[in-house]
């Protein structure tokens, strides 16, 4: 081989490996885009962001709850 398919190869296999990490950065981008919030790692260690993920639930539920009740009171 020449030194010129020498530097045709490297160029190739340059590009190629260039190629694969942005499609693993992609990949983990989607995949972090996709996530729902507070699943992250620092969301699931933290006990105060689970302690207000929680009250916040709670209180969710407890207005789906008046919601019925005022839908039957107006029937």
């Amino acid at each position: 081989m020449t030194g010129l398919e020498w530097a045709l190869l490297s160029a190739i296999t340059v590009l190629a490996v260039l190629v694969l990490g942005g499609l693993l950065l992609g990949a983990r981008t989607l995949r972090r885009i996709g996530a729902p919030p507070g699943t992250g790692p620092v969301a699931a260690a933290d006990p105060a962001v689970a302690a207000e993920t929680d009250r916040q639930e709670q209180s969710l539920a407890a207005l789906r709850t008046a919601a019925v009740d005022a839908a039957a009171a107006v029937e």
